[in-house]
C-alpha cells in the first residue's frame, strides 16, 4: 500500500470517482421516465437504453483511471495495465458515442447541448489517439493522450462538484450553475492536465 501513500492526490481522485459512481447507481433502479430533471424525463424515456449504457461505460472508465495510476504502472503489473487499459478505452469510446447521442437532449438546451457534444467528441478523439500511440510503440505519447481522455471522463465528477459550489457558494440558480459547469467541468480539467503535462516535461528537460 506504500505506493498509495506516495500518491495521495491520485487516491483522492479515486475516492471522488467512487462517490460519483455510487451516486449514479440510482439510474439503474429508477423507473423509466423518473430522472432528476423533469425536463429530461420525456427525452430520456425514449433513450433509456442509451442512457444506461452511457452511465455504465462512464462508471467503468471513471474507476479504471485511478486503478491505472495507483496500481498498474508498476513494472511487475504490465499485464494488468494492458487489461485495465483496454477496458478503459472500450468504455470511454462507448461512453463518448452514447454521450453524443444524449447531448442533443441535455438539460438547458442550446449551449449545454454544444458543451456536452464537444465533450463527447473530444473524449472519442483523445481515446483513439491514445490507443493509436501505443499501437505505434510511443508510450510517452500514449500516456499523454490517455491522461487527456481521463481528464474528460473525470468531468463526471467536476460537473457535479462545480454545480454544487455555484449553487451553494455563489447562490446561483440551478439552470445557470449547470450551464456554466457544463463547460467548465471539462475545459478546466483539460487546462489542469495540460499544465501538469508541460510541468512534467519541463522537469525532465
Amino acid at each position: 500500500m506504500g505506493f498509495i501513500c506516495q500518491r495521495p492526490g491520485t487516491a483522492l481522485l479515486g475516492l471522488a470517482a467512487v462517490a460519483v459512481c455510487v451516486g449514479s447507481l440510482a439510474y439503474f433502479s429508477a423507473p423509466v421516465g423518473d430522472y432528476p430533471f423533469d425536463e429530461q424525463n420525456r427525452a430520456y424515456a425514449g433513450l433509456h437504453d442509451v442512457l444506461v449504457v452511457h452511465i455504465a461505460a462512464g462508471m467503468t472508465a471513471l474507476l479504471a483511471g485511478p486503478i491505472q495510476l495507483l496500481v498498474c504502472m508498476q513494472a511487475r503489473l504490465r499485464a494488468l495495465h494492458r487489461l485495465v487499459g483496454v477496458t478503459f478505452a472500450g468504455a470511454a469510446v462507448l461512453c463518448a458515442v452514447c454521450g453524443l447521442i444524449l447531448a442533443g437532449h441535455a438539460f438547458g438546451g442550446g449551449p449545454n447541448n454544444a458543451a456536452f457534444s464537444a465533450l463527447a467528441v473530444l473524449l472519442l478523439v483523445t481515446t483513439v489517439m491514445g490507443v493509436g500511440k501505443i499501437l505505434i510503440r510511443d508510450p510517452a505519447g500514449h500516456r499523454i493522450w490517455m491522461l487527456r481522455a481521463y481528464a474528460l471522463i473525470f468531468s463526471a465528477v467536476t460537473l457535479r462538484a462545480e454545480t454544487a459550489v455555484l449553487v451553494a457558494g455563489f447562490q446561483l440558480d440551478f439552470p445557470t450553475a449547470y450551464g456554466i459547469a457544463a463547460w467548465t467541468c471539462w475545459v478546466g480539467n483539460l487546462v489542469v492536465t495540460e499544465w501538469l503535462i508541460l510541468a512534467r516535461g519541463a522537469r525532465r528537460s
